[in-house]
């Protein structure tokens, strides 16, 4: 009798153990580019941002563009539309009319980068509110070591040394206007993304059209850094097993989220 309340003292340890930490370490979510959930700073300007915001997650947006050399990246100016979010590069005017004031490989490649924060994301799903003439675009996460310094890791970079300086290009995808696109099948997680009108340089072939989209909205299952350990609760092993149970439960639902997401 004594071993069957011990054994159930534990198992309730255990599920209280992942109530406790499972809201903080997994959440899904999905940000939707309006004037309702995006502020920006300097709308008017290269190099402006913006901070979108979905629950209590919020995501940071800026814009980048190659040169008038067709070449190198330069911070670009960042423009919300009804569609969603359009990229003018700076060989643009911040007044440019359609299509040119979309994302955009016409002459110059244009790009929308976003960071998570402290929180890692695994992208599952992109989604345009606009286009014209094609719809590729390609997704690439960051990879490497540390945190990207965008005067090192963009700026001044062609898209093929983007690769070399810790991008990884996930794939190419045709995007729609009227469903949700299912991306990233391989579930690479990164605080940094970007979302690029569609270059052969990332490394991967496709048609040679010309694309012109507007980003309405992403999806991601968010991963949340655990609290620091001294202040995990006692004991510590039980609280350890609660969170790999709740990491367990997660990758269970993201992969039912995905399949859900590919019979829509």
């Amino acid at each position: 009798m004594k071993n069957n309340l011990s054994r159930y003292a534990a198992q309730l340890a255990l599920l209280g153990a992942c109530a406790a930490f499972a809201p903080a370490a997994f959440a899904d979510a999905t940000w939707t580019f309006n004037s309702s959930n995006c502020s920006t700073a300097s709308a008017n300007t290269y190099g402006n941002s913006y901070s979108c915001s979905s629950g209590g997650s919020s995501v940071a947006l800026t814009a980048w563009s190659t040169t008038s050399s067709g070449s190198t990246f330069a911070n670009a100016n960042l423009a919300l539309y009804d569609g969603g979010f359009g990229v003018r590069n700076r060989t643009e005017t911040l007044s440019v009319g359609q299509p040119n004031h979309s994302m955009d490989n016409s002459g110059q490649t244009d790009l929308i980068a976003l960071n998570f924060g402290s929180a890692t994301a695994d992208l599952s799903a992109l989604k345009i509110g606009w286009s014209q003439n094609d719809t590729d675009v390609s997704l690439l996460f960051y990879s490497g070591t540390g945190t990207p310094d965008f005067t090192t890791q963009l700026q001044g970079l062609t898209t093929a040394q983007l690769l070399a300086k810790g991008w990884s290009l996930v794939s190419n995808y045709s995007l729609s206007t009227s469903s949700t696109t299912a991306v990233n099948p391989a579930n690479y997680s990164s605080s940094w993304w970007l979302v690029s009108a569609f270059n052969s340089g990332y490394g991967k072939t496709g048609d040679t059209k010309s694309d012109y989209v507007k980003l309405l909205s992403v999806a991601a299952l968010l991963t949340t850094p655990p609290p620091p350990s001294g202040k995990l609760p006692e004991p510590s092993s039980l609280a350890l097993l609660g969170l790999a149970f709740c990491a367990a439960v997660g990758v269970s639902r993201r992969k039912n989220n995905r399949a859900a997401l590919a019979v829509a």
